[in-house]
């Protein structure tokens, strides 16, 4: 029995193995299906909004071009009282005087502004990640960047969110750091952490691939970036305060109840205090409190200095380049505190790199077969937290490997310079 049961699998594991890409393209054109057929009946028959983030900017801007501080979720609450969304501006004053301009327009002409936008945003990230990856097949690569996790990203471009702007800049600058221009690419980093404070974790990057020769510009272009910050202090002192008040107040007491935990690793922990600091109402282990923010702080160090020891090396060709710059984008974003669907532009390209170019798959037919099964299931599988799940097992198999030395990127190993 057991021998007839092994023969099953042996026999399973070659047909995935043999028909990946087949199985890929099946759950592919399954789950662009299903997700444009859930558009149709959902938004264009029936009365779901779109674009929702949008709304909560042209609002902010329409407030703060009147004079009103946009600044509390009361304020954006009553704007969109017709819309019964819960949402609220988050970004800092030289964010919302950057999108005034909506506020100069009605708000369906501002929305189509604001679309075209995000358009040219997406198509943006999927042309420079094209040139960075060499993909041949643009039209998959981009079904695949969008379908792929379920069509998480699907979701993120009709929320509207201003982070697909942002990681179109971030991808502009990869591209050239790729290319050894790298005060593009902290230029871009400094733009986008003006955004999302978070965003600042890129500036390490470099450091990864370079050593701590580029320290210099890291330190030069991040203390720009700090400065601005101040000077929204100095110059701008209200709505600044109001912008971290209305932020605190946000991320309170309540928020895992309101907004959820996000669908990353440190959604995970949040989740697993939140259940336990239910059960036990010891104070430290609430995820609202200063200790647990010292816990995602030891978590993300970890990673990044583990990977900082585990994958140092002087010399690196441009294929381990890539490599490591798609490992370290899982890394880095999965250390943001909140990962939304958003983030995902950029770890799905990185993970799907990463399966198809490591030398995983060639050490031996059992990890052949993992890396064969994780890109089918990743298609596969609709569920929020899923596609989070697999990239964090990614990133253990990956540490997992290189401390066995079986060498995940090549790194002693001499490949050809693609």
């Amino acid at each position: 029995m057991r021998l007839s049961i092994n023969n099953h699998f042996s026999n399973l594991k070659k047909i995935i193995i043999k028909n990946e890409l087949i199985f890929l393209y099946f759950f592919l054109a399954l789950a662009s299906f299903n997700n444009l057929s859930h558009f149709i009946k959902k938004n264009i028959l029936g009365d779901r909004i779109d674009f929702w983030d949008f709304h909560v900017y042209w609002c902010s801007a329409n407030k703060f071009i009147n004079g009103v501080n946009p600044y509390g979720g009361n304020i954006i609450k009553k704007c969109l009282s017709q819309f019964n969304f819960d949402l609220y501006f988050s970004y800092p004053p030289i964010i919302l005087k950057s999108l005034s301009f909506l506020g100069y327009y009605d708000l369906n002409t501002a929305k189509i502004i604001w679309i075209s936008i995000i358009i040219l945003s997406f198509l943006t990230i999927i042309f420079y990640l094209k040139k960075i990856y060499k993909s041949p097949k643009i039209i998959f690569f981009t079904f695949f960047i969008i379908f792929a996790g379920g069509g998480i990203i699907w979701s993120a471009l009709f929320s509207g969110n201003i982070s697909t702007i942002l990681y179109a800049i971030l991808t502009i600058g990869i591209y050239y750091l790729i290319n050894e221009k790298q005060n593009i690419f902290y230029l871009c980093v400094s733009i986008i952490s003006l955004a999302k404070f978070p965003f600042l974790i890129f500036f390490l990057l470099p450091i990864f691939l370079n050593g701590f020769k580029e320290i210099k510009k890291v330190v030069f272009y991040f203390s720009i970036t700090f400065f601005i910050y101040i000077l929204q202090f100095y110059l701008i002192n209200d709505l600044f305060i109001s912008f971290l008040n209305s932020t605190k107040s946000y991320r309170g007491e309540n928020f895992l109840d309101i907004h959820g935990t996000g669908i990353g690793i440190h959604g995970i922990v949040d989740q697993f205090l939140s259940l336990i600091y239910k059960k036990t109402e010891i104070q430290i282990l609430n995820p609202s409190s200063t200790s647990a923010f010292f816990l995602h702080i030891f978590i993300s160090f970890t990673l990044f200095f583990s990977s900082f020891i585990l994958f140092r090396k002087k010399r690196i060709n441009l294929k381990q380049k890539k490599l490591l710059i798609s490992f370290f984008i899982i890394i880095f974003l999965s250390c943001f505190p909140r990962i939304s669907s958003y983030d995902f532009f950029l770890l799905i390209s990185s993970f799907f790199y990463i399966t198809f170019n490591s030398r995983i798959k060639f050490i031996n037919n059992n990890w052949k077969f993992i890396f064969s099964i994780l890109p089918i299931l990743f298609l596969a599988i609709y569920d929020s937290k899923f596609p989070a799940f697999i990239l964090s097992l990614i990133i253990f198999i990956i540490f997992y490997l290189q401390i066995k030395g079986n060498d995940p990127f090549y790194l002693n190993k001499n490949i050809q310079n693609v």
